[in-house]
């Protein structure tokens, strides 16, 4: 197993910039640095994305084919045996493999990093894993449940109305990987998962290249045991395809998890869940999401993916975080950071902190009678950065859209963000339509600097502040709008806006892109395809382990839509020259060789990590005192801590 090392770093954030953390917290803030030079990727080896599994010496392997299986004469195989080979997924020899699934689980062993792998090809009907209390040996060293076989196409398990597999107990060191589930007899009104946990501590699970298909909510992580320690961590989500989740009533999804600490999704197509507009009772409402992560929850890393077509959310992230580099796709509400809900955050003695950064959002769905329209929402935070989204192209009539919203803020930053053709598009009637759009409750110092609002729609303001400009920064914007100049701010013209905003820098102007209207149909023609979101996500869902396509990825299709803005690369403004020197910061043990170090802060406050390129990968706030950080999850590599204006190096081994 590969040991992190750990050198020293020093990097400067200016007051400015705030950077996010998850947790509810105060006033006082420091900022803690992980500096990676490899992938935090549940501590197994990344090759080309893809997690790489070794079986071990004391792996029991168990193939299962509903094809050419016999549960009366399958056998167990270890690594490296003659029917196995040097790969166990492609079998070098006539292996007897398990006929149900059922029989093959009996033989699993708690502890173990035993591997149930499925037939390529193959279709399970009527089964499923049924609920485990059960672990694997160690986050290395994993219980597998994957697919062998070069069919190329992945092994169908059809559940019926059941869960595909359930978790009470323990769920620790446990990957699913490669496999197709449906409950293909599901009326609607019942409740499967693909996979739920509940009440069942585990450290490092991962789901990683399978595809989940109309379950009601497809992947649920609850932890209800009253326990005051997080007993959920690690959960990693990559490169799934988590599509058509329902339920008559409402209240289906994708994703749903409440106080789940250390979450990573990564590369997964999230699409159409929450609604099936062809089954009465099962239509879009506001009440059912893409994914819904809790205030509850802790350190989500959410980035690189594709959220399309939700019922209402698209990325629901009430626990804030890093929310980087993903592309939406007409979602009623694409970005939700923090909560509406008092109830959720106490704002302004609580307020979630995160990052947003990056990503592209191309439009919203308008039909239906809630959550219309809206790019990215923030509420009920503390220490948020908006940085270099894109916001574009929503063309439809209808009212309360908004490309940028915020309310409950404190200390947030808006910065280098372009807003594009984005409003209600009518020329009469009740506006409540804008570019970025200011609720009444605000704290802290909120700055708006450098960004690009450029409506281009006959009724909408570039920025609505509610009468009040308390607690708000404007500077060095760029702003157009085709209605009637005095109707292009809440204040009136623009002298009345400069008036009133007292904005210094910014400039009355129709900024020209090199092709602002790039969209999914212009870039399918660039790979020689035809269509347009329908057909992109077809060819998204055709895509696996056996099958993958980067042209068909978030980073890839952000990176044209941006050039069409031209919107240079650049990594989040993370390192400045240092304007003071730093004093030490208390660690221990250090070095560490199980993945927990010590902290000593002398005075409360949240922290931040972040890697080489100035990424965040967790962030928390803590009280004054000692306090131990569980790192599961991180990969080998350089670590460096800095707290207000202390710092240490340490070293994970």
């Amino acid at each position: 197993m590969l040991k992190p090392k750990l050198y020293f770093a020093v990097f400067y954030i200016p007051d400015r910039v705030k950077y996010p953390h998850c947790m509810p917290m105060k006033n006082i803030t420091f900022f803690l640095f992980l500096v990676l030079p490899f992938a935090a990727a549940a501590q197994l080896p990344l090759v080309n994305g893809w997690t790489q599994f070794s079986a071990g010496a004391d792996t029991r392997i168990l193939y299962v084919s509903d094809t050419d299986g016999n549960d009366a004469t399958a056998q167990t195989y270890t690594a490296g045996a003659p029917e196995v080979g040097a790969d166990p997924f492609v079998p070098a020899g006539a292996v007897q493999p398990y006929k149900t699934i059922n029989a093959a689980r009996a033989q699993l062993r708690n502890g173990f990093p035993d591997w149930i792998l499925l037939k390529k090809g193959d279709v399970f009907t009527d089964q499923h894993f049924g609920t485990l209390n059960i672990s694997g040996k160690s986050a290395t060293e994993p219980m597998l449940i994957g697919s062998y076989g070069t069919a190329g196409v992945r092994p169908r398990v059809h559940t019926g109305a059941a869960h595909l597999v359930a978790f009470s107990g323990a769920a620790s060191y446990i990957a699913i990987s490669g496999l197709y589930a449906e409950p293909h007899t599901r009326t609607g009104a019942d409740e499967p998962s693909a996979v739920y946990i509940l009440n069942a501590p585990f450290r490092s699970f991962l789901v990683e290249d399978c595809y989940f298909n109309r379950f009601s909510m497809q992947i649920v992580v609850q932890d209800y045991s009253g326990s005051p320690a997080y007993t959920h961590i690690g959960f990693t989500a990559r490169r799934n395809i988590i599509a058509d989740g329902y339920k008559t009533g409402g209240g289906g999804g994708g994703v749903y998890m409440h106080r789940v600490d250390s979450i990573l999704f990564e590369e997964n197509l999230i699409d159409h869940n929450g609604w099936n507009a062809g089954l009465p009772g099962a239509e879009a409402s506001g009440f059912s999401h893409n994914t819904y992560f809790q205030s509850s929850c802790a350190h989500l890393v959410f980035r690189n993916n594709i959220v399309s077509r939700a019922s209402a959310v698209g990325i629901g992230a009430r626990c804030g975080g890093r929310i980087e580099n993903n592309l939406l796709l007409a979602n009623p509400r694409n970005i939700f950071i923090g909560s509406f809900d008092p109830g959720q955050i106490n704002w302004p003695a609580e307020g979630v902190a995160g990052e947003v950064w990056n990503n592209v959002v191309l439009g919203a769905r308008a039909e239906a009678a809630f959550d219309a329209g809206n790019g990215i929402t923030v509420d009920r935070v503390r220490n948020v950065d908006v940085y270099r989204n894109v916001v574009a192209h929503f063309t439809d009539t209808s009212t309360y859209n908004t490309a940028i919203g915020l309310d409950h803020i404190d200390n947030v930053n808006l910065r280098k963000n372009i807003i594009y053709r984005w409003g209600n598009n009518r020329i009469s009637g009740f506006d409540m339509a804008g570019g970025i759009q200011f609720g009444g409750n605000r704290a802290g110092t909120n700055r708006i600097d450098s960004n690009d609002i450029q409506l281009l729609n006959p009724q909408g303001y570039c920025v609505q502040t509610n009468g009040s400009f308390a607690d708000l920064a404007f500077s060095a914007n760029r702003y157009h709008n085709v209605t009637a100049a005095g109707d292009w701010f809440g204040a009136g013209d623009y002298a009345a806006w400069l008036s009133a905003s007292g904005e210094t820098g910014s400039v009355q102007e129709q900024v020209s892109y090199t092709d602002p209207e790039r969209n999914i149909a212009s870039y399918l023609a660039t790979t020689g395809q035809s269509g347009s979101l329908p057909e992109f996500i077809t060819l998204r869902r055709q895509m696996s382990r056996d099958h993958w396509d980067d042209r068909y990825t978030a980073p890839v299709v952000n990176t044209y839509i941006r050039e069409g803005f031209d919107m240079e690369t650049e990594q989040p403004p993370v390192s400045e020259a240092p304007t003071e020197a730093l004093s030490a910061l208390v660690l221990f043990p250090n070095p560490s060789s199980d993945h927990t170090l010590n902290i000593v802060l002398p005075q409360a406050g949240a922290y931040n990590i972040y890697d080489m390129g100035g990424r965040t990968l967790r962030s928390g706030q803590l009280s004054a005192g000692t306090h131990t950080l569980v790192l599961e999850g991180f990969a080998p590599g350089m670590y460096m801590i800095r707290a207000g204006k202390q710092q240490a190096r340490f070293m994970l081994r």
